[in-house]
């Protein structure tokens, strides 16, 4: 509620709110966009990258922002990817696209293309 924003707020306070750019494997970036007030900045907003393909995504950024993200429809290995991961999700519902050699979860959107594109 409105006191645990002010909480969250006031215990953060010392954080940068302008050019701050988070790289996350999942929603905890934007969790701590919302609630510091900071503008989205991070290329990896509402994604989630499994620990294995987020290692190799961290290591190498700048070779992985410059590539194209590609739809990638394999829906056995999408599930056995994900399956061996969280181990409760037998079938992937939502899109997930392919960047280079690593798989990106869009779990909050319908389609990996942004508006406008």
């Amino acid at each position: 509620g409105i006191v645990n924003q002010w909480i969250f707020k006031r215990k953060y306070s010392y954080l940068p709110r302008e050019n701050i750019t988070l790289i996350t494997n999942n929603c905890i970036g934007t969790f701590l966009y919302h609630r510091t007030g900071a503008q989205f900045l991070s290329p990896t907003i509402n994604l989630q990258i499994l620990p294995e393909d987020y290692v190799r995504f961290a290591e190498n950024l700048r070779h992985y922002i410059t590539c194209e993200i590609e739809e990638f429809t394999d829906q056995d290995v999408i599930d056995e990817r994900f399956y061996k991961y969280t181990g409760t999700v037998e079938h992937v519902p939502f899109p997930v696209g392919k960047l280079d050699d690593i798989l990106l979860y869009f779990q909050h959107y319908k389609s990996i293309y942004i508006k406008g594109k």
